[in-house]
């Protein structure tokens, strides 16, 4: 990588039941974060600064930390039945 950051894209696909929408999900959320602008340093490069996706549900003025959403993985990733001879695990 020769020091460069790592950069994902993800693209994210309409489904046609909206309750499953991803892409409804996210308008929806980003109506409810609109009045609470947040632009925060980053933790590994102060000079770079950018708009959190995921923010306090009972604060929007303020990020997630990175130990809430290990937390919240951990407990969705619980609930994923595990298949037999899977090579991978995702559980902790």
């Amino acid at each position: 990588r020769l020091g460069q950051r790592i950069e994902k894209t993800v693209a994210i696909r309409p489904n046609d039941d909206e309750k499953l929408c991803p892409v409804a999900a996210y308008s929806c959320y980003l109506t409810r974060i609109a009045d609470y602008p947040l632009v925060i340093p980053h933790p590994k490069d102060g000079s770079i600064k950018y708009a959190p996706l995921l923010r306090n549900s009972r604060h929007l003025n303020k990020p997630l930390s990175a130990e809430t959403i290990s937390n919240q993985m951990d407990t969705i990733s619980c609930k994923i039945p595990e298949l037999e001879r899977a090579t991978r695990c995702i559980k902790p």
